[in-house]
C-alpha cells in the first residue's frame, strides 16, 4: 500500500498490516492513546502520517 496524500485516513485492519501487528495490538494501542485514532461515521480510521509518527526508534541493549 502506498499512501499519496498526507493525512490520507487507514482502518484498524490496515493499520495492522502495514504495522505487521496484530489487530488486538492495534486496539490496545488506540486505547493506550500510543497510536491517535478518530471516529468516523460509526468506524474508527487513522491518519497514516500519524500511525507512522507514533512509531519511536529502538535501542535494543541500550
Amino acid at each position: 500500500m502506498i499512501f499519496t496524500h498526507r493525512n490520507e485516513f487507514v482502518s484498524k485492519i490496515e493499520a495492522a498490516q502495514l504495522l505487521k501487528i496484530s489487530l488486538s495490538s492495534v486496539n490496545r494501542y488506540i486505547k493506550a492513546g500510543l497510536i491517535p485514532a478518530y471516529s468516523i461515521g460509526g468506524r474508527v480510521l487513522i491518519k497514516s502520517d500519524e500511525l507512522f509518527n507514533s512509531l519511536t526508534p529502538f535501542n535494543h541493549g541500550k
